[in-house]
């Protein structure tokens, strides 16, 4: 009973911290309500349509027969094998497994609003685990509890009012949005380690870290730079007066998780016969191969990248606080050197703390910066960086440094400067969302349910393709565009074994498609489309 009284203000703050973001996520489903349940073939909105496309070839055809492997084509007669059905092999599956077990237990495939489901679950546990993190910090660097919960509050309503995240965690969802909760996730269990000796609590913590460990290196390559870095800062807090027999062990115990998941990945691609295709994806993305991307070109693309989403006031906050980190690294290491400066443990990793939130996502950025050059949710994690170093930890840090360490006024002063600055961009939200396109849904769903297996489908009038896989995603059936019979001809030419073609129309073609009509055998009617089954022989005649 005395320990709860002594510990009631935290308890307090914490339930305030949970309150406080389910108020902030509930105002911003409000702002993208509109946008719900819907897609667009705008704005990387693909991010969106793969999860469904990638697991309803789960589904249908059970992951371990295909070796969990993303496939852009459905299955089809036209498809003799997994090769010719287009293999994405950029990333492991982590992002869209979870979909996969959402839609088992669901007993349904997964549609738009399960994926937005997912997608905004992660982003409110995202802005909720950076608050905590933040919470627990700054209590463990004797900060009040009043400070540390008005610090908290800071990442909590960066993160989910941001305009990037803002549209990244509803309209889009795919390996860059994925990664970003286990990767706080990691950050937050990593500070309990760092704080907590208790024997019981670090078992606990280390097993949960495992997981995510697994998990996160299976799901972006985001997650394995973080892993790096964080193995260098176990070194630099925790074994450089240790004897190199523990080390060793330790690291193999830390990447191992890692390990298993790369180990699993490999053998995933290896049975699908794609390994050279990897590197030619990992040579192409991080611009080793043909040059990459001109400099000037990559700085002006992740530029504005990082002004549509956070605004000039957000990229002058990155790069001031890039610059002051370096500066106060200097200085500690001089003054440290020279016997001015007295450098505590919670000070250090303090330093660590906001190296790690700005050099992480800018080692991804830069190493592959042909990938981050061409989608402008490349820089999504930066958020993550906005949220919590110019306002919290960077603040911290140099209140700590010159001893000024009463903190009566300046989480309240920084709280105020975080909201006028969202004040300023928070309208920018609207430049991400494109009109909705019901058409994509529609036609999907039409041509689905006209078609079977054996039909090749065919049509002059629209294409169902890949690339963008939108309209794929609902019909689960590709439709090739012709001109004239002797494109069918050429199509069909390489399919063995039974197959019907079938072309399909947004309306009564009659008289206006002759080659058609002249060999069609079959009419039907299906819903607002028309559907003709062509005669093979003559079409081969």
């Amino acid at each position: 009973m005395n320990r709860l009284k002594r510990h009631l203000d935290v308890l307090i703050a914490v339930g305030l911290i949970l309150m406080t973001a389910i108020c902030v996520f509930t105002y911003s489903l409000k702002i993208r309500r509109p946008y719900y349940n819907t897609i667009s073939l705008k704005h990387h909105q693909w991010n969106l349509a793969v999860p469904i496309l990638f697991v309803n070839n789960w589904l249908r055809e059970n992951p371990f027969k295909i070796y969990f492997a993303m496939l852009y084509n459905p299955a089809s007669v036209e498809f003799t094998s997994l090769h010719s059905r287009e293999l994405y092999v950029s990333y492991p599956v982590g992002a869209i497994f979870p979909i996969y077990l959402f839609s088992l237990l669901l007993r349904q495939e997964p549609t738009i609003p399960i994926i937005m489901t997912i997608a905004l679950i992660n982003h409110y546990f995202t802005a909720l685990f950076l608050g905590l993190f933040v919470f627990v910090l700054l209590k463990k660097l004797r900060l009040s509890t009043f400070a540390a919960f008005v610090f908290s509050l800071i990442p909590i309503l960066l993160e989910l009012l941001l305009p990037s995240p803002l549209y990244y965690f509803q309209q889009a969802y795919f390996t860059d949005q994925a990664v970003l909760l286990p990767l706080v996730l990691f950050i937050f269990l990593e500070l309990w380690l760092d704080f907590y000796e208790n024997k019981k609590i670090r078992f606990a913590v280390s097993t949960l870290q495992v997981i995510v460990i697994f998990y996160g290196v299976l799901t972006d390559w985001l997650f394995l730079i973080l892993l790096i870095a964080f193995y260098i800062k176990r070194f630099i807090t925790n074994y450089r007066h240790r004897l190199i027999k523990p080390f060793i062990p330790g690291t193999l115990i830390f990447f191992l998780p890692a390990i298993l998941a790369l180990g699993l990945y490999t053998i995933q691609i290896s049975f699908l016969g794609e390994m050279s295709q990897l590197s030619e994806r990992f040579l192409s993305r991080t611009g080793i191969w043909n040059d990459g991307v001109n400099p000037r070109a990559f700085a002006f693309a992740i530029k504005s990248y990082i002004q549509n989403g956070y605004g000039e006031t957000g990229l002058w906050l990155l790069m001031i606080s890039a610059v002051i980190i370096y500066l106060i690294g200097i200085f500690m290491y001089i003054a440290y050197r020279k016997g001015r400066l007295k450098i505590n443990r919670n000070t250090g990793l303090l330093y660590i703390y906001n190296c790690m939130f700005i050099l992480v996502p800018l080692t991804q950025i830069v190493f592959f910066k042909v990938h981050s050059a061409n989608h402008d949710f490349s820089v999504l994690k930066f958020s993550l960086t906005i949220a919590i170093v110019p306002f919290v930890l960077l603040p911290v840090l140099i209140s700590l440094l010159f001893r000024h360490t009463t903190f009566r006024i300046l989480p309240l002063v920084m709280l105020a400067a975080a909201i006028l600055y969202l004040r300023g961009i928070f309208p920018l939200y609207k430049i991400f969302f494109p009109l909705p396109d019901p058409s994509i849904q529609n036609i999907g769903a039409a041509v689905r349910s006209c078609t079977t297996f054996n039909d090749v489908v065919f049509s002059p009038q629209f294409e169902i393709g890949p690339y963008p896989p939108q309209m794929l995603a609902f019909s689960l059936k590709r439709v090739y565009k012709i001109y004239s019979l002797s494109d069918i001809r050429n199509k069909i030419k390489s399919i063995r074994g039974d197959h019907s073609i079938v072309v399909i129309f947004f309306s009564n073609p009659e008289g206006q498609y002759d080659y058609v009509e002249k060999i069609a055998i079959e009419k039907i009617r299906c819903g607002e489309y028309f559907l003709y089954r062509l005669d093979s022989k003559k079409i081969n005649g």
